[in-house]
């Protein structure tokens, strides 16, 4: 395990204790209850129009995320660091396909973000992740994180997300207008 990470200027980076237990930022370790809240809050929906199999992965992913950014806040090491940054990729991943699994395209760009099929989807990377809990060793768990299959990169995920949206609700030339000067701004690729 590596040791702790450099981190930046934040506001409020004052070490404090829980217990025995020494925590480096307190109110962001305590923050991260809301991804708990936000899977029991989706467990009280039951009209999803995304498949039963996608709706358990989300909750799962936002439980795998409440626990690695707390990890992260709590530690500073670089097992938390992937697990947090991971978790978001995992989320973004799943919500990305959960958006476009309806539409009718078979386009590797659209459906996985790469130009080729990836080894396996978001939907399986988080069940795996979930399970490297029980059968993996802690020291283990950022090599497993920063290996799946997934865009680690969530802005690519988070843009083409936003895109998505902005070609449903603008005709296409406003769309690609503003997609374009986003991919230019975030991406900076062309």
């Amino acid at each position: 395990m590596k040791d702790r990470c450099p981190v930046g200027p934040y506001i409020q980076n004052k070490p404090d204790h829980f217990g025995d237990v020494l925590i480096y930022e307190p109110c962001n370790y305590a923050s991260n209850v809301a991804y708990f809240g936000a899977a029991m809050r989706m467990c009280d929906n039951e009209n999803w129009s995304i498949d039963e199999q996608k709706v358990n992965a989300i909750k799962r992913g936002f439980l795998a995320l409440g626990v690695g950014s707390s990890f992260w806040h709590a530690s500073h090491t670089y097992v938390g660091y992937s697990f947090d940054n991971n978790m978001i990729a995992v989320l973004a991943a799943l919500m990305h396909d959960a958006a476009v699994a309806p539409l009718p395209s078979n386009s590797t760009i659209l459906k996985y973000l790469s130009r080729s099929e990836r080894s396996e989807n978001a939907v399986n990377v988080t069940e795996n992740i979930i399970k490297m809990f029980s059968e993996k060793e802690i020291s283990e768990w950022a090599e497993v994180l920063d290996k799946f299959d997934l865009p680690h990169d969530y802005e690519i995920t988070f843009t083409a997300t936003a895109s998505m949206a902005f070609f449903v609700m603008f005709p296409e030339i406003i769309a690609y207008n503003i997609v374009y000067g986003i991919a230019h701004t975030v991406l900076n690729k062309e």
